[in-house]
């Protein structure tokens, strides 16, 4: 009787109307009609809706629905096309706050389609929300709604609750479970969608093998445990863990899994013969755990299929086993925060969520402080999402500070020291992992995987073959098919022939191939590689092709800084100040000038006095530089080096491009001067035939340009600059004409027209990525907000425009700054400074598609709406 009234004393009471409760979350401008439809099929199951517009309010919302939220088993999300408000002092809506608290819950997502009108920050939660593997169902009506939801409620509480409610019965008592899986010693973290996906393989009729890759430390073990004790009872003889990683030959693989299985039965013939006996009539799961050292054995695994038809088995590998009943699954790398990524974001990623548990585990007082948090995330970025290696960093949390972390992996990955006793061996230091797969492969493929160190950011085909010569195209397709077989190269996400390493792979390869003493030769191969793609890209960047070669170099662009560094270190200065001037137009308008201008400005500092010839692209980078930074005098003293160089060399084309960068240094506050510096630039431009420099000789003088002259008439300059613009056929130069055009619209006050032009331009450049154009044109668009009566979007554009600068590390131009300042102004007037506040640090958070989309959508309403008010305000033809 005391064991009794123990445990009725450590149920909670509840009254007996307590029902089971499923919180509702929508935004209460939308949808009314579809929230009440799905009232009907939750209480219709005896269960109770609870939706955060049904009570009073004497509370804070916030506490409100945190409240209810705290008292409710399953969530429920209804969306359509609004993100709802976020309070000044929140970085989310109050519906992605509900998601967010609800995490533990049976969530069941439902979304109205079609959408056109969906605000990009609710977009971007679906996205989220999708990747998470949560139930996500589209509807169109609130009837359908209605049915989709009593039928996904019906199962779910079925699902979900029936096992808790038997184990809650009086006498009642789980059904004994064979098998031998052990009990997990951490939570499964960041892999809800990949557990969906594998428990629907297993759950498959034709399903017999599944093997789960991945490069060592990614968590193939821990996923295939949680599916094989979560789909446990599903097997009437047990889910069983299959230990390999001693297991080199065929018998020695059949032995483990009979002492795994604690079979009894005699071993009359061999060890594979016996198991086939013993497999035959049973229906079981084998968990075959590090199958690449058995991989000579595939082929008895598909005996086994054939004579264990009731058998499933679940491998992990660092290679698949490529048997026709193979059903392989990849193990990707944990979701890592975006650099943009504010506090919120930075909490929910996996990876840091993984950091913090482990972290926790290893301390048990340790607490992510606000001002870690940033560091964290560059932790994890730092090391791919590699779980294993955010395990070992969050280990060292009992000794660094997450900061102190932070700076010491910049140096190396060596820091990250030794893992938990428990984890095997080979996995207690990153090396260990490493060196274990490392052992595995072949002569060759050794030699090839040393040299693939040498590339940043991927390689394709081609560049893996420049590396690698003298080794064969065709063998090398070979090699980079068994090295991605073991996990050790993949194919980069969005397909094509691109191949990566992860960051903490190729360090390792990198201390090969330095030890091996190629390392220098194998960086000479590279640089003279990427030296040739920005040869050709040269000429492609002023042509219809541009957009073409304006992605290759972005996908190149850590390849190429690695060949400059590789050439200012081996003191190549030559090569080097004409491979940086030879891209200008890329990093100009798409970012990283300051990193090349450092590389550049380290060989001048070193280089002393160079022979006549050799200084001049370092020169003109520095030119290049100082102009966006609006250091006017540094431009003209680098420009007064580098153009008798140009010229004595007969390069007009350089003289040209040059004289043009000047003029933009100057022509804000001395117009005279950069009309004259054009002047002299355009018909060098015209003597070789360059429609893409005149075009940006006229952009220039457009873009400084007053856009009215004093009777208010438009600046010729920029309507002639977008004729020549679409001459010269490249979306560059054309979408910045457009966007200058964009002025003279916002100068004569014609909204209309305005969003018409800025759309129009932001199509075009934001399809190039051209990120420091792209920020005057969120600033127009911030005009246009102000004028529509959206002053929080305007707000959030100006933000989004000031993100762009600071990562390009740019200063608003001289001839925008007046324009802009007006606008920052009249903006402020609109609200308090608390808020104003919060939605511009919301706006600088913003990723790239969610800014453009939110810019365009807001001039195309503009363009739309405004038309037609005009042309329903004027009158009929009977006057």
């Amino acid at each position: 009787m005391e064991s009794s009234s123990n445990e009725s004393a450590e149920r909670p009471i509840v009254t007996p109307d307590r029902r089971l409760r499923v919180f509702v979350s929508s935004t209460l401008q939308e949808l009314a009609e579809e929230r009440a439809a799905d009232r009907a099929p939750i209480a219709g199951l005896h269960v109770t809706p609870v939706l955060f517009e049904r009570a009073a309010r004497p509370h804070p919302p916030r506490a409100l629905y945190r409240a209810y939220l705290e008292q409710s088993e399953v969530f429920v999300g209804i969306y359509w096309q609004r993100y709802g408000w976020v309070a000044p002092d929140m970085e989310v809506s109050g519906i992605e706050d509900e998601y967010e608290l609800a995490r533990s819950m049976p969530k069941l997502i439902y979304v109205k389609e079609p959408a056109s009108g969906r605000e990009p920050l609710l977009t971007a939660m679906l996205d989220r929300v999708k990747s998470a593997g949560v139930s996500y169902r589209p509807f169109s009506t609130a009837d359908e709604l209605a049915a989709l939801a009593a039928d996904d409620l019906a199962v779910l509480l079925t699902e979900h609750f029936q096992v808790a409610d038997a184990a809650s019965r009086p006498g009642s008592r789980p059904p004994a479970r064979q098998g031998n899986l052990p009990v997990p010693p951490a939570p499964l973290i960041g892999r809800a969608r990949d557990l969906v996906a594998l428990r629907r393989l297993l759950a498959a009729s034709g399903v017999q093998l599944v093997t789960l890759t991945g490069p060592g430390g990614v968590g193939k073990t821990r996923l295939a445990l949680e599916a094989a004790r979560v789909t446990a009872d599903h097997f009437p003889d047990g889910a069983w863990l299959v230990p390999l990683a001693e297991a080199h030959e065929t018998d020695q693989l059949a032995s483990a899994v009979l002492d795994a299985l604690q079979s009894s039965e005699p071993v009359a013939g061999s060890p594979a013969n016996a198991l086939l006996d013993h497999l035959r009539q049973r229906a079981c799961l084998l968990l075959l755990d590090n199958f690449e050292q058995a991989l000579e054995s595939a082929g008895f695994v598909a005996e086994v299929i054939a004579a264990a038809p009731r058998v499933k088995l679940l491998a992990t590998s660092r290679a698949p086993l490529r048997i026709r009943a193979e059903h392989e699954m990849p193990v990707g790398t944990l979701s890592v925060p975006p650099l943009s990524a504010g506090a919120s974001a930075l909490r929910r990623s996996p990876a840091v969520e993984m950091f913090v548990d482990r972290a926790r585990a290893a301390s048990s007082d340790f607490e992510l402080a606000s001002e870690d948090l940033a560091a964290v995330g560059d932790v994890c970025r730092r090391l791919d999402g590699l779980p294993l290696a955010i395990e070992l960093a969050a280990s060292r949390t009992l000794l660094l500070a997450p900061r102190e972390l932070q700076r010491r992996l910049g140096d190396s990955l060596e820091v990250l020291g030794t893992g938990p006793r428990d984890l095997p061996d080979r996995q207690r230091t990153l090396r260990r992992t490493m060196d274990w797969s490392f052992e595995l492969l072949d002569e060759p493929d050794r030699d090839v995987f040393m040299r693939l160190a040498v590339f940043r950011g991927g390689f394709t085909l081609a560049a893996a073959t420049a590396v690698c010569d003298p080794v064969s195209d065709v063998h090398l397709v070979d090699v980079l098919g068994s090295l991605a077989d073991n996990s050790l190269i993949r194919r980069t996400p969005g397909g094509g022939q691109r191949f990566e390493m992860l960051e903490v792979i190729r360090e390792y390869a990198t201390t090969r191939l330095v030890a091996s003493g190629a390392a220098g030769p194998v960086r000479d191969l590279h640089a003279r590689h990427f030296g040739d793609v920005i040869a050709r890209a040269k000429s492609k960047f002023r042509s219809p092709d541009q957009r073409e070669w304006f992605a290759i170099v972005e996908h190149e662009y850590p390849n190429i800084r690695q060949a400059l560094e590789w050439l200012l270190e081996s003191t190549r200065y030559r090569e080097l100040g004409d491979m940086a001037w030879a891209m200008w137009s890329y990093y100009w308008f798409f970012g990283h000038l300051d990193e090349v201008a450092a590389i550049v400005r380290s060989a001048l500092a070193r280089a002393g006095d160079l022979p006549d010839g050799d200084r001049a692209g370092l020169m003109a980078v520095d030119v290049l530089h100082a102009v966006q930074v609006g250091d006017a005098g540094r431009a003209a003293a680098a420009g007064r080096a580098a153009l008798p160089e140009f010229r004595s060399a007969g390069d007009v084309q350089s003289v040209a491009d040059l004289l043009a960068m000047q003029a933009i240094a100057i022509a804000a506050t001395d117009p005279g001067g950069g009309r004259s510096l054009i002047a002299e630039a355009r018909p060098l431009f015209e003597q070789i035939g360059d429609r893409w420099g005149v075009a940006m000789c006229a952009n220039v003088l457009a873009w400084v340009a007053e856009p009215l002259d004093a009777s208010g008439t438009p600046n010729p300059a920029i309507a002639e600059a977008l004729a020549l613009a679409e001459l010269s056929g490249d979306d560059l130069n054309i979408g910045i004409a457009v966007a200058n055009q964009s002025m003279v619209d916002i100068a004569l006050e014609d909204a209309a027209a305005t969003g018409h032009s800025l759309a129009a331009s932001m199509r075009l450049l934001g399809g190039l990525r051209v990120h420091y154009s792209l920020a005057y044109c969120y600033e127009g668009t911030a005009w246009l907000s102000l004028r529509m009566g959206r002053p929080d979007a305007g707000v959030q554009l100006l933000g989004a425009a000031d993100a762009v600068r600071q990562r390009l590390k740019v200063p608003v131009h001289p001839a925008m700054v007046v324009r802009r300042q007006w606008l920052v102004d009249e903006l402020r007037q609109q609200m308090s400074d608390d808020e104003y506040h919060h939605l511009w640090n919301r706006g600088e958070q913003l990723g790239f598609d969610t800014v453009l989309e939110l810019a365009i959508r807001i001039c195309e309403s503009a363009a739309g709406s405004i038309a037609r008010d005009d042309a329903s305000s004027r009158p009929g033809p009977d006057g």
